[in-house]
């Protein structure tokens, strides 16, 4: 539960607008009970187990482009208590778990349900990270299946995250370099240029005046 939001975090809630339901992206209730588990293994056992990974949020703006924040959380004011029931832990359990990280039933096991109280608040900071979030999400797309028939939309939506332009379109145009010319090709499916015929409309004349011995 997020309470006591700063004004910035209202205003950003506020443009994305009644329909918009926050999540973590990518992080569900298993990864949560897991998470839960390693700081009480951090607070009582003083080991420490580090599978974190980055926390983002995805937020439209009001036009419609997609702000990626990464979440950084403050736990100073938290405190975990173990009850009667909770099981005490050997050296041979913690290893076994570092070994087996995503085994939720494990988890279950060594921290059964209703055996820890973790108690107070923390502290959340969001920090937006749209243009370094966005580049990483293209790597990724340019070095995957470019073929899929999802490409397009999603290096649409990465460049409209990228230059907040919400009704962006992008297409692909290849140059030759051993011909010193442009090339209208397909990349993927339905991913067409939209500089070729336009260059050739509107620089063509100016190009073959400057450049009399160029062929196109």
């Amino acid at each position: 539960m997020i309470f006591n939001h700063s004004q910035r975090f209202k205003n950003i809630l506020k443009d994305a607008g009644p329909e918009f339901e926050i999540n973590i992206r990518d992080f569900d209730d298993k990864q949560l009970y897991i998470m839960s588990c390693c700081m009480i293994l951090a607070r009582l056992y003083g080991t420490m187990l580090d599978f974190s990974r980055p926390l983002f949020y995805d937020i439209p703006t009001k036009n419609g482009v997609i702000k990626h924040y990464r979440i950084l959380y403050n736990a100073d004011f938290i405190e975990v208590f173990a009850t009667d029931e909770a099981p005490k832990l050997t050296q041979d359990d913690i290893d076994e778990l570092m070994d087996n990280y995503n085994d939720i039933e494990l988890w279950k096991e060594k921290f059964p349900i209703g055996s820890y109280v973790i108690k107070g608040f923390g502290l959340m900071t969001l920090i937006d990270v749209t243009v370094e979030n966005a580049l990483s999400n293209l790597k990724s797309n340019l070095l995957s299946d470019y073929t899929s028939p999802e490409v397009k939309k999603s290096l649409e939506t990465i460049f409209r995250s990228m230059y907040a332009i919400p009704d962006l379109r992008m297409g692909f145009t290849l140059f030759n370099q051993n011909e010193d010319k442009f090339i209208s090709t397909k990349f993927g499916p339905d991913m067409q240029s939209f500089y070729y015929p336009v260059m050739k409309l509107a620089i063509l004349p100016s190009y073959f005046a400057e450049n009399p011995t160029k062929t196109l």
